[in-house]
């Protein structure tokens, strides 16, 4: 799949929407929030529906996807 993003770092949590431009669920949209501090990014997204979560966090049995990436140290 190919993937577009669109930020929003002004709102309080910051807003990250990410648009699916090819394969099978083209035109797909995600809507998420996101936090970076230090050398973490954190991304917590609606997989499914259309509910931006309001925190970073994802229960057992959820459609939310929260994932948590750190840069390497070289």
């Amino acid at each position: 799949a190919r993937l577009k993003f669109k930020l929003d770092p002004s709102a309080k949590p910051k807003i990250i929407d990410i648009t699916v431009s090819l394969g099978i669920q083209k035109d797909a949209n995600i809507e998420g929030i996101y936090a970076i501090k230090g050398d973490e990014l954190k991304i917590c997204a609606k997989v499914f529906g259309k509910d931006r979560p309001a925190a970073f966090e994802s229960a057992d049995g959820s459609s939310v996807a929260l994932i948590v990436l750190k840069r390497a140290t070289p």
